[in-house]
């Protein structure tokens, strides 16, 4: 939700051509916001993911507990046992 213009639905039919930018402008920067912060979260969870990522290459598939202690493990890489 925006704070400047507040929880709204527009009707493009009708609302004038002023609200409606100001309406796309600020779904545009809420997107844009939200790509940050999931970029961010990428970024800070890149080890585990890389760690996860070469496990499913390794062996096509991981156990509950086998994913959550190389998403857990953000220190060091962790081997996973073949199957």
């Amino acid at each position: 939700m925006s704070d400047e213009i507040g929880p709204v639905r527009v009707d493009s039919s009708r609302a004038p051509a002023a609200l409606q930018e100001r309406c796309a402008n600020a779904a545009k920067e809420i997107i844009q916001r939200q790509a940050k912060r999931a970029q961010e979260i990428l970024d800070r969870k890149k080890g585990s993911l890389d760690r996860i990522a070469n496990a499913l290459l390794e062996r096509n598939r991981l156990l509950k507990d086998e994913l959550l202690a190389l998403f857990a493990d953000s220190t060091q890489p962790t081997a996973v046992a073949a199957r």
